[in-house]
């Protein structure tokens, strides 16, 4: 069985190894950016997982066993759902991927006065901008609307 990870920002494949090696696997990490670095790499892979890497309608026909393609992360925008849907191949995601580390990160980044240069004054009015420019932000986010979609059905507030 031959797990590939097609790309991944993080150090090594630890949690994959741990996860896999019971079943007698190891996965095989890659760092592909292109079409081209995946599609001698897919053709023989029974599992994909992918970060960024862009597993387009030619990358899901190269593959000639795969039973499954995850994304490490919320979307799949760079998956060929189309494709892969034709080719029956399912496509998974991480829905709460990291959500608490960017909530933590946005709110740091808001005290900290954003990015600006060590010891630089700013003004409540630009505090009140870099809240408001974070929560339209997270006013786009799927969870996000789910939970304004719920109130608004239901007159109930979705809790965690």
């Amino acid at each position: 069985m031959k797990v590939l990870v097609t790309d991944y920002t993080f150090g090594e494949l630890i949690v994959e190894t741990a996860v896999l090696a019971p079943l007698g696997v190891t996965p095989i990490g890659a760092q592909c950016k292109t079409p081209a670095d995946l599609l001698e790499l897919v053709r023989d892979a029974d599992y994909v997982i992918t970060q960024f890497a862009p597993i387009n309608r030619e990358v899901i026909e190269a593959m000639q066993q795969s039973r499954i393609i995850v994304r490490y992360g919320i979307g799949v925008d760079n998956v060929d759902l189309e494709a892969a849907q034709e080719r029956g191949i399912p496509v998974c995601n991480v829905p709460d991927y990291c959500i608490d580390e960017v909530a933590d990160h946005t709110l740091a980044f808001i005290l900290a006065g954003g990015s600006l240069p060590h010891q630089t004054m700013v003004s409540e009015q630009y505090l009140l901008d870099l809240e408001r420019e974070a929560f339209l932000k997270l006013c786009g986010e799927p969870k996000t609307l789910e939970r304004i979609h719920y109130t608004l059905k239901t007159g109930k507030t979705l809790r965690n």
